[in-house]
């Protein structure tokens, strides 16, 4: 081609460049370039001229908006490139929660450091891969053009406009409403989840006072039982007199129960009651008193019903049948009477006796 920079016409309306930045190379790129930010992008280029090497240029839009200023400049290849690039860092982040379970601070720390760092590699370097990307284009344009004319004709079709620029920003914030959208629920959800449920209104549910409930009673401690008064001792003694004697007489069969004295003072454990022999068949038409009364052990007449009942739970802790009843004194007052039984032979009374007298009781017998 003859045509040289001076005589050629220039393409769309478009002047030369000033700043000394002229030439045919020149108005190449800007025929490729586009009328946006045409004169600081020749200024850059001449620099790379200059030094016979694209070097690291800082450009503000590719920094903050990668995708849209790729996108705006035709830069497929390295627009995909870039979104690889944000799907492996994606990825990262995920798996590094998943292994090293990251708190949430921490992992946005983490994924705005990464951010920064991609944003800052192509905001250095966005120039480099521009002007690159010209220099292919215009050698393309030159060999498929048959003069210079047709070659400025070719890069500025193929040049972004400012109808590019309004597309590119319309797509690049309705996509940046999509993300905020999507932030804004998951930071509402995850708030909510964290947060505690509120009380209901207070017209809603009325309220109402809490019941405390009752403290528990002291339990006594596990003291040593009153001494059984001896008068009631004695009472009891003497009723009980005529039914050991009974026993006593008819003691074939079981061994005869060991009839207290009428001293309060505790006796001592009872030994234990001989083998008995085989009982001889009683004589026709006649029944043995003992069938037809019941033995019992008589513990203690308590005036405390808590006394009464500190001695009914170890008696029943033993594995002894245990009552307590009211019980009126020869004074009149009214006791309550512990006892164990009843029991349908000497043998079983003896061995409840000794049991009782094992806990420190009295045990004083009784027929009923």
């Amino acid at each position: 081609m003859s045509d040289t920079a001076d005589s050629l016409p220039q393409p769309l309306g478009m002047s030369a460049p000033a700043d000394g930045v002229g030439g045919l190379p020149a108005q190449l790129r800007a025929a490729a370039l586009g009328p946006t930010h045409l004169v600081r992008y020749l200024k850059v280029f001449a620099r790379f001229d200059a030094a016979g090497r694209a070097l690291p240029s800082w450009n503000w839009a590719a920094a903050v908006a990668a995708p849209a200023w790729l996108a705006f400049r035709g830069l497929w290849s390295w627009l995909g490139l870039w979104l690889l690039l944000v799907v492996a860092l994606a990825l990262l982040l995920l798996g590094a929660q998943i292994v090293l379970v990251l708190p949430p601070s921490m992992l946005a720390g983490l994924a705005l450091a990464l951010w920064l760092g991609l944003a800052a590699g192509f905001g250095l370097w966005a120039d480099a891969l521009l002007y690159r990307q010209l220099q292919r284009r215009v050698e393309a344009a030159v060999r498929a053009a048959a003069n210079m004319q047709q070659a400025l004709a070719l890069l500025a079709a193929g040049a972004p406009t400012r109808r590019r620029l309004w597309a590119v920003g319309a797509g690049s914030a309705a996509l940046l409403a999509l993300l905020a959208l999507a932030a804004w629920q998951w930071v509402s959800e995850a708030s909510s989840q964290a947060a505690p449920q509120a009380p209901p209104p207070a017209h809603a549910t009325p309220i109402r006072p809490v019941e405390q409930a009752p403290a528990p009673e002291p339990q006594p401690a596990a003291a040593a039982l009153p001494v059984w008064d001896a008068d009631e001792a004695a009472a009891l003694q003497q009723d009980t007199e005529a039914a050991l004697g009974a026993l006593a007489e008819a003691g074939a069969g079981s061994a005869p129960v060991p009839s207290a004295s009428a001293s309060p003072a505790r006796a001592a454990p009872a030994a234990a009651p001989p083998a008995a022999k085989p009982a001889e068949p009683a004589a026709a038409g006649r029944a043995p008193p003992q069938e037809l009364r019941k033995l019992y052990i008589n513990v203690g007449m308590f005036a405390e019903p808590a006394n009464a009942r500190r001695a009914q739970e170890r008696l029943r802790a033993e594995g002894l049948p245990v009552t307590v009843a009211p019980a009126r004194s020869a004074s009149g007052k009214t006791l309550q009477r512990v006892r164990v039984g009843p029991f349908t032979s000497a043998a079983q009374a003896n061995e409840a006796a000794a049991k009782v007298r094992l806990l420190g009781l009295d045990a004083v017998p009784a027929v009923q």
